[in-house]
């Protein structure tokens, strides 16, 4: 009975399939009888759900690290032109403009207790990402668990420190699936002596303290929110897309002598230490690849991308692999207007770069903290045409590199 009263719906149905443009297809439906015209909008419906619910991925997981993967990343901290939108659903992603200078090796190791890595003793493998941080973790099941990290700080400060997560905090779970929502939260610390604090900070204290201790809560809303294709320079996914909203929240102890820690957080007033924190990123994960594809760090706005970080297939796509040293790039070269200088596997510290004439005299200069892969771009179309130098130099009058720049007019 029911294959009669379908015939008789699309007998009374006629169908044309007008394209404009290759692209835009415009159906038109005749029908005498609106309920027939319901039921079958009702049956398109379904069908196109079903379709859509068969495209979406599902990472399984194959996207935990295992010791010895492999992957080669890059950043481009100045991302100009990329779409993230905020919408949700069925999306295409095109981020053929990324540019870095430099793409990194990043290798998944075991954690060598002989090495000194039996400060984090749940550990079972460490990674170390772009901006040198060594991030140490606990493979459970289908969890993959962030113990602690070594490294450039989490709180902006630029200060090299360990932290420790108690307990182990829950940073990727598998399966995921278009439309999961999880809610985490965790606990990390961090202590180093007094003397290491920036100045600025240090004398900010209400009393001078043998040791500092920081202490933060962190709690993080993930919502798998969008799917789709992916394009990046040099290859493209199918993926899905998760929304992160981290909140981290920080206090700071100090110690003097035998006397216990003292929280002295709101006591400080001084914008450098950062009580609270709140960032938006988007992490974009596919089967194919052990590590995100891409992930993106928003602006303070939310519209804007600060910084993106995305895995390179082939490396001759970005312009050189670093060597594991400090070094520092200028791209285009000549230079017309703009010019990006990128630095790489930098120690966190503060930084001048300077540009120099034939003569040895500096035309531009300015300090940054830097760490890790970072770039910075300058204006260069008040330089008259031709040759020049730029060198970065650390806190210590150390010249990182020096190298040549051409400037060129039309």
């Amino acid at each position: 009975m029911m294959n009669k009263e379908l015939q008789q719906i699309f007998n009374l149905v006629s169908i044309s399939l007008i394209q404009t443009n290759n692209t835009v297809a415009r159906l038109k439906l005749r029908c005498t009888n609106n309920y027939f015209v319901s039921t079958l909008l009702i049956i398109c419906f379904y069908s196109f759900s079903y379709t859509n619910l068969q495209a979406q991925p599902i990472i399984n997981n194959d996207i935990l690290p295992k010791v010895g993967d492999t992957v080669i990343l890059a950043s481009d901290n100045l991302p100009e032109g990329i779409a993230i939108f905020s919408e949700k659903g069925q999306q295409d992603w095109d981020f053929m403009d990324l540019q870095s200078a430099f793409s990194k090796k990043t290798v998944v190791e075991k954690v060598a207790r002989y090495k000194g890595d039996f400060q984090f003793s749940e550990a079972d493998i460490k990674i170390e990402d772009l901006s040198g941080v060594e991030n140490y973790y606990h493979l459970h099941k289908s969890q993959l668990k962030l113990v602690g990290t070594k490294g450039v700080d989490p709180y902006g400060l630029g200060l090299e420190m360990q932290t420790t997560y108690d307990p182990a905090y829950v940073t990727l779970q598998t399966p995921m699936a278009y439309g999961d929502i999880t809610n985490t939260s965790g606990r990390f610390t961090s202590e180093l002596p007094a003397n290491k604090l920036p100045i600025t900070l240090l004398y900010s204290l209400p009393i001078l303290p043998d040791s500092v201790r920081f202490v933060s809560s962190i709690e993080r809303s993930q919502e798998i929110d969008a799917w789709g294709h992916l394009v990046l320079p040099d290859n493209s996914f199918e993926v899905l897309r998760e929304r992160r909203i981290t909140a981290i929240k920080t206090r700071l102890e100090v110690k003097v002598g035998s006397f216990p820690w003292r929280d002295i957080t709101d006591e400080i007033y001084t914008a450098r230490f950062p009580k609270e924190q709140i960032k938006l990123s988007y992490h974009f994960y596919s089967n194919e690849t052990s590590m995100p594809v891409a992930t993106v760090t928003m602006k303070p706005d939310g519209v804007n991308a600060a910084a993106i970080n995305y895995i390179v297939t082939d490396p001759t796509s970005t312009m050189r692999n670093t060597t594991g040293e400090s070094d520092i790039y200028a791209y285009p070269n000549p230079a017309i207007n703009e010019v990006r200088f990128e630095f790489s596997n930098l120690p966190p510290a503060q930084y001048t770069m300077k540009i120099f004439n034939i003569l040895g005299v500096s035309v531009m200069e300015k300090s940054y903290q830097l760490s890790g892969f970072k770039t910075i771009k300058w204006n260069v179309s008040k330089l008259r045409k031709g040759t020049y130098l730029y060198s970065l130099v650390d806190d210590k009058g150390k010249s990182i590199a020096t190298k040549r720049l051409m400037v060129i007019r039309p």
